[in-house]
């Protein structure tokens, strides 16, 4: 899990991730409220904290709109094996 605001840590979101294979592998890179997505399976990201309305996910020049769960403790969203995805998060 990455907490991005270490010097105000009640403004905080945390971000995890969640491979859909026991071999798979995913990275994220988080740069404000844009992450890029590299992984190789499904994989499911959660933030918590979040209070986002929706999410973006930009490869090769084409915009998808990702199906966002919330919760009391933030938003999950599924992203296919991808590599070098753009996910913008308004």
């Amino acid at each position: 899990m990455l907490c991005v605001d270490m010097y105000h840590p009640s403004f905080c979101s945390v971000y995890s991730m969640v491979s859909g294979s026991s071999d798979g592998a995913a990275n994220m890179i988080v740069n404000g409220n844009e992450l890029t997505i590299f992984c190789n399976q499904q994989t499911t990201i959660h933030i918590a904290g979040s209070l986002a309305k929706k999410i973006m996910m930009q490869v090769a020049g084409e915009i998808k709109s990702l199906r966002m769960i919330k919760s009391k403790e933030g938003i999950a969203f599924t992203v296919p094996a991808i590599n070098n995805a753009v996910i913008k998060i308004d």
